[in-house]
């Protein structure tokens, strides 16, 4: 990819919480995901842009007989699926496969389900999301 933008809006979502990142670095622990307000619709942005141009004729065929048993049908599960469009990709080009996006992320997982109900998509999306104690 030759179009930088995307990947500086990465900076601003750092920037934001140097101090935190500073703070786990000298006394351990982390930093929250909800301390990234935008961290999901610039990471979807980013890999939306991969996935497009590259998941289905690209990246699935480097793995022998994948795209095969994907065409014949098989369930598929997407740990971390973030936005769930690659799950929503796959979906699309393989219609007899099942496929599953988990995500911690309670916004994630509403993007990959609003993407698949706009496309008439038949995946499933599961939040994982804990709330804190």
């Amino acid at each position: 990819m030759q179009n930088l933008a995307t990947g500086m809006q990465y900076i601003g979502l750092m920037a934001m919480v140097e101090d935190q990142i500073v703070e786990c670095f000298r006394h351990g622990g982390g930093v929250p995901y909800s301390a990234f307000p935008r961290f999901q619709d610039v990471m979807a942005e980013d890999s939306g842009a991969v996935h497009d141009a590259t998941l289905i004729d690209g990246t699935l065929p480097l793995v022998p007989g994948l795209t095969g048993r994907l065409a014949d049908g098989i369930d598929v599960a997407d740990v971390g699926c973030g936005s769930g469009h690659a799950v929503n990709l796959m979906a699309a080009a393989f219609p007899r496969s099942r496929f599953t996006g988990f995500d911690f992320s309670e916004a994630g997982i509403a993007s990959a389900r609003a993407e698949a109900a706009r496309r008439a998509w038949r995946t499933r999306a599961s939040s994982s999301v804990t709330p804190p104690a």
